[in-house]
């Protein structure tokens, strides 16, 4: 995350849509220990309980991208109808894979709608929560909770549950882009970014009690 907090330390005229304040990132990557999904998804469970459950952690969520991390992946995103944005019913959007959590942690300001659940999995219908700029490209002047999309031509439909503010996402200063959040139980990710955001105090401070919470849960993974 070292890139991310030079990045953010560098902007503090700019409105970055985010709160780089008391903001503590690291790195894990599960795909490292030959886990399948199934024990990945408990490992990233039980990581971020053990760290929500420490006293001076206000919010803890982990997301496949980091902000200014140089890092983003952009996914197309097909609708029924054609606005301006996508007149062949198709447009690219960037993306992050994001648990229950992320959202407040990283300081996102959430519009409409809800928040991930834990229960947005593998069993429940698909969602997304998506900025402004993307709810204004693909459905211009209407409401946008509700609406649907599909991440494959023929794929099955995600239903937007949540709205955000534009943040910076690729570089400081840049012009607001499209960007969608999926449900990291829907969309498994071994390689994650967790971002704990504490109460008070250096968040560096917390890095022994977040190795500390990693290590009970399992020795061997590596936290950079």
């Amino acid at each position: 995350g070292g890139l991310f907090m030079r990045s953010a330390r560098g902007a503090a005229q700019l409105d970055l849509g985010f709160q780089r304040e008391r903001l503590l990132v690291s790195q894990i990557d599960l795909g490292l220990h030959n886990l399948d999904s199934a024990r990945a998804r408990r490992v990233q469970d039980q990581v971020l309980e053990g760290l929500a459950a420490l006293p001076n952690v206000e919010q803890v969520g982990i997301g496949s991208h980091i902000p200014l991390g140089g890092n983003n992946n952009g996914r197309n995103l097909y609708v029924d109808t054609r606005p301006t944005a996508a007149p062949q019913g198709m447009m690219m959007s960037f993306f992050s894979n994001v648990s229950p959590g992320y959202i407040p942690a990283l300081g996102l300001r959430l519009r409409e709608g809800r928040d991930f659940l834990p229960t947005d999995d593998d069993a429940a219908p698909r969602v997304a929560v998506v900025n402004r700029a993307l709810a204004a490209a693909l459905w211009p002047g209407e409401p946008v909770l509700g609406k649907r999309f599909r991440l494959e031509e023929q794929g099955p439909e995600v239903e937007v549950v949540g709205v955000i503010d534009n943040a910076q996402y690729l570089l400081l200063g840049e012009a607001p882009r499209p960007f969608a959040y999926f449900p990291i139980r829907q969309h498994p990710q071994k390689q994650t970014f967790i971002f704990m955001r504490t109460r008070s105090g250096d968040p560096l401070a917390a890095i022994p009690d977040l190795r500390r919470v990693i290590a009970d849960i399992n020795p061997n993974i590596l936290i950079s």
